[in-house]
């Protein structure tokens, strides 16, 4: 059996816990490394650091960003923001939009930008949640395209072009990159 044969017949009853938006304040785990949460929770600022009204919840509120979030993974996982963005195969110009989203009202779509960064940042299911959702969108067990995104992050497959695959297979329309 290969890969794809393999994958259907594993997504046929595939399903994964959906984050309950009451517990959406979840820190990811390479945040609470010592040092880099009370950091950021006690004040330290970055450049193009907003503050998402939609989102309450205390962490998000005090980090403020979803470039906040990208930056502080980049800074802890030691990579380049260039570096990031080329992994998740999106433009240099789109990643100048979510760093520069105080001063515009861009808002990243979650097919492609938003999931490419989730997976180019090898970000586990819960974190992968909680990063889509402070971009505002949500995954859910009712959507083709989220449940092969969650199903290949719990089984590690964190390539864009081999997520686009999956993708392409199950939903019949590649999402995430230009073949």
């Amino acid at each position: 059996m290969n890969k794809m044969e393999q994958f259907r017949q594993e997504i046929q009853n595939y399903s994964f816990s959906e984050i309950d938006e009451k517990d959406f304040s979840k820190t990811p785990d390479w945040w609470q490394k010592e040092g880099l949460l009370s950091s950021v929770l006690g004040g330290f600022s970055l450049p193009g650091a907003t503050r998402r009204e939609t989102i309450s919840r205390d962490f998000f509120e005090q980090v403020g960003s979803l470039y906040d979030y990208i930056i502080n993974y980049c800074n802890e996982m030691h990579m380049d923001e260039v570096d990031l963005y080329k992994k998740a195969a999106i433009p240099r110009s789109t990643f100048s939009k979510i760093r520069s989203m105080r001063n515009n009202d861009y808002n990243p779509s979650k097919y492609p930008t938003i999931v490419c960064l989730a997976l180019a940042m090898k970000l586990g299911k819960d974190d992968a949640q909680v990063f889509v959702n402070l971009a505002g969108y949500h995954l859910s067990n009712s959507n083709k395209p989220d449940i092969v995104v969650m199903y290949c992050i719990e089984n590690g497959i964190f390539s864009v072009e081999r997520v686009n695959d999956y993708l392409e297979d199950y939903v019949g329309k590649r999402m995430l990159i230009s073949a």
